[in-house]
């Protein structure tokens, strides 16, 4: 019981975090466009600048991920005993 909770908030953590990136998404898009195309354009410092953009949300989604893969090995150890 307690490992589909589990699963259950790593699901909504992942899940939660990539819809709040895709609303996320256009803004840093647009910000990513005009870095690359202004006339003095750092593409290199253009790239950085979108992905901390998207840096607030790795640890959620790995966070979630690492929460449903361990209730996935609690469900498999309880199935076996």
């Amino acid at each position: 019981m307690v490992a589909f909770l589990l699963y259950g908030i790593g699901l909504l953590y992942s899940v939660g975090t990539v819809i709040l990136a895709i609303i996320n998404g256009p803004g840093a898009l647009s910000a990513l466009l005009r870095g690359l195309t202004a006339d003095n354009a750092d593409y290199w410092g253009a790239f950085v600048a979108f992905g901390r953009s998207f840096s607030w949300a790795v640890v959620p989604f790995i966070g979630g991920l690492l929460l449903m893969g361990f209730a996935q090995i609690v469900m498999a150890f309880r199935r076996r005993s």
